[in-house]
């Protein structure tokens, strides 16, 4: 009969492992992945900002929140270059969906009253009149513009829509 010792050779050589697995895993530590990442953040995008709410003039429901539909919205006029969406894009067309969009005017594009921006909102959706909104603009300042929209198939009380499908060319 062979003796056995306790420990084991195998016993020995299996703690061995483990100590050294542990050691290697205690002491190896994960690179932070930021390490060494520098971020800039640009808060002069926007100074003045407009939240346009587009609702139906019947419902007051924000258009698009219903059923699915957008608008869209061009702006015209001496300023129209100064709009930008909130990332700071500028154009001169945005599509509103949900009803809601907002826009701004680009931090080089200082109102005041002595020298105030304008510019017209023209709104335009399937089965709506299109809606001009003219903005004067005097100053750094957050706004909400709600902007009723008439639906074709569903005007407001004491409203009359009336198409004229003579077109003479």
């Amino acid at each position: 009969m062979k003796k056995q010792s306790f420990p084991s050779k195998n016993s020995l050589v299996l703690l061995c492992l483990y100590l050294c697995a542990g050691i290697l895993i205690h002491s190896c530590k994960p690179d932070d992945p930021l390490t060494g990442i520098q971020t800039t953040t640009n808060t002069n995008l926007v100074k003045t900002s407009y939240l346009l709410t587009i609702e139906d003039a019947t419902t007051g429901e924000l258009i698009g929140s219903q059923n699915g539909k957008s608008v869209k919205v061009t702006v015209h006029g001496p300023d129209k270059n100064l709009v930008v969406d909130m990332y700071g894009k500028s154009a001169t067309a945005f599509i509103a969906s949900n009803g809601t969009i907002s826009l701004g005017i680009q931090p080089d594009g200082m109102p005041s009253p002595s020298k105030p921006l304008k510019f017209t909102l023209v709104l335009e959706s399937d089965g709506y009149i299109s809606t001009s909104y003219p903005v004067i603009i005097t100053g750094n300042q957050n706004s909400i513009i709600n902007i009723p929209m008439v639906d074709i198939s569903n005007p407001p009380s004491g409203v009359v829509v009336k198409t004229n499908t003579d077109v003479v060319a």
